[in-house]
């Protein structure tokens, strides 16, 4: 998977081979990840894999909802992973009258051909989302100036 947020792309490689990676598997790796930036409104992964693996998005859910959204995918919740490199995006919908920090979660599992999840599946990720109040809302003329991230 690669990950760029404000312009660094950071590879960060979740299954090699089919397995799990240790790392992903470390209970403190989501603190080891930086908070995504208000300007940032979706992350892009890119994945694929040789063999025939089934994934399954069963986790999207906000922990702050007066401040993000739940997470929404540009792809189906549930398919086959892409045999060539496709990307995807996880876009980040703040609710744009409030600031602050909400973490978010990720749920997925991953199945061999067979129906077997894969070891280490199903992976849990707590991320971090900043969100910002931007521009202001006049009642009276109903005039939005500007939007929010």
């Amino acid at each position: 998977m690669n990950k760029l947020i404000t312009g660094i792309s950071m590879q960060v490689f979740a299954i090699m081979n089919g397995h799990v990676v240790p790392y992903v598997l470390d209970p403190n790796f989501s603190n080891k990840l930086p908070v995504i930036p208000s300007e940032v409104g979706y992350v892009n992964f890119t994945w694929k894999s040789k063999k025939r693996y089934y994934y399954d998005f069963d986790i999207l859910t906000s922990s702050d909802l007066t401040i993000l959204k739940p997470p929404v995918l540009s792809i189906k919740t549930r398919g086959r992973v892409p045999k060539t490199s496709k990307e995807f995006s996880i876009i980040l919908p703040c609710v744009g009258n409030n600031s602050g920090v909400a973490t978010f979660e990720i749920g997925l599992v991953l199945k061999n051909g067979r129906g077997l999840p894969l070891k280490g599946t199903p992976l849990r990720l707590h991320l971090k989302k900043e969100c910002a109040q931007r521009g202001v809302y006049l009642e009276r003329t109903g005039i939005v100036s500007p939007t929010h991230f």
